[in-house]
Parts: structure tokens; sequence; C-alpha cells
């Protein structure tokens, strides 16, 4: 088969031409405002939910109830992971703030010998949506710091006020399975405890990545088969 040098030539300039490079990056490219499959609903707010369902897990009414299971399973392996090398761990303490009834999920103690306690909060996020592209492609981890942030800002004051030998740290998540920088080093803290600190570690990241997988399997497609929440 002998194709003329011109036909040849015109589908390299098409190949070649701007019009046809593939948008930005994500776990699609569709731009089109799609149903979400969490409230059911068209989104045309800032949070718009494209073919391959990116924004759905940020969708406010659907997505809240769904992330908090996914949350949850997050608290329950770091707290599993807690007490496989032998750290203090509660699940869900109660309160330590003077003038709220804001609280961490999980209290570990004598985890470190620079402090007394060591108070984790975790928060879920979703960083590939039509609306962070961008600002993701630039500067990456961005939102990841953000949710950090939020989560310092939240609670850091009332442990502090507690004792000032407390530790807090904010464990995020995101829809891959990756955890933000403080999250590693608590991880490590934890694992440090251990004969083996390798096997422990590793353990805990690939348990993290399945929560993750399930929960956002189970927002974005139905609940999978055999799912359950994890014990605590």
């Amino acid at each position: 088969l002998q194709v003329p040098n011109e036909v040849l030539a015109t589908h390299l300039a098409q190949r070649l031409s701007v019009t046809q490079l593939p948008a930005p990056p994500s776990t699609g490219a569709a731009m089109t405002t799609h149903r979400c499959p969490a409230c059911g609903q068209d989104h045309h707010g800032t949070t718009p939910v494209n073919a391959h369902l990116d924004g759905c897990i940020s969708c406010g009414q659907g997505g809240t109830a769904l992330r908090t299971l996914w949350h949850d399973d997050v608290a329950r392996v770091l707290h599993a992971t807690a007490k496989m090398a032998g750290v203090p761990s509660v699940l869900e303490p109660a309160s330590i703030a003077v003038d709220s009834n804001i609280r961490a999920d999980i209290k570990l103690s004598n985890v470190s010998a620079r402090h007394a306690n060591q108070y984790v909060d975790v928060i879920t996020y979703e960083h590939t949506k039509p609306t962070t592209w961008g600002k993701e492609a630039a500067l990456p981890g961005f939102h990841c710091d953000a949710a950090e942030s939020a989560k310092q800002n939240k609670h850091y004051a009332s442990v502090v006020a507690s004792d000032q030998r407390n530790a807090f740290t904010p464990v995020a998540v995101n829809e891959h399975g990756q955890i933000g920088p403080r999250a590693i080093e608590l991880v490590d803290l934890i694992a440090s405890r251990t004969h083996d600190p390798v096997a422990l570690k590793t353990y805990t990241m690939r348990r993290l990545a399945v929560v993750t997988a399930t929960h956002v399997h189970r927002q974005l497609h139905g609940r999978p088969r055999g799912h359950m929440a994890l014990a605590p």
C-alpha cells in the first residue's frame, strides 16, 4: 500500500497542529459539565464535573457524606498502625478545646520523647478537577499545602494551649492515595518505634492506597463488591 506524500504531509500537519494538542492532563480531559453521580445533579457552580467525573469528590451535597467514610477509614488505618508499633493510641479522643467541641481524630501518647501527646487530624481532598488543574500544574502540592494549613489553623492553638509539649499533625490525603509531607513524617515517626520500620511503613502506605481506591470507586461508581468499613 502506497500513500501519496501529500496525504502523509497533510496528516502530519494535522497531528502537529496546535488545535490537535490534548487538553491539560488529569484523570480526564473533557471539559463539558456532566451529571454528578454523588448528588444526581448537573454542577453549574465552581466545581463542575466532566465526563471522567473529575470534580465529583468535591461535591458539596453528595460528596461530603461519602468523603466522611473515606476520612474515617484513613484515621482507622493510622490508629491501627500506631497500635502495631506499640504506641498508645486513642481514636476520636475527647475535645481539648476550651471554647468549642472541636476535636482531633487521633491522640498518640509517648510517640516522641520531645512531646507529651501527638494529636492527628485527617483531611481528604480532591486535587484533580477542572478548577484546580492549572494551579496544581504550576505549583505541584499547592492543594496539599492548603489542606494541611486548614487543619493546622483549626487545631494547633487549642492543642498547644492544653499542654505546650503537645504536637499536632495534619494528615492530608488526596484521591490518588498520596499523603502530604506532614503525614509522611508522622508515619516515619511511628514506624521508627518498630524493629522493621520499612515493613510497617510499606504496609501502612499500601493500606492507605487501598482505602482511598475503595472509597473513590464507591463515590464515582457505587459500592465495590465486598467492601465494608474498617474495624477500629
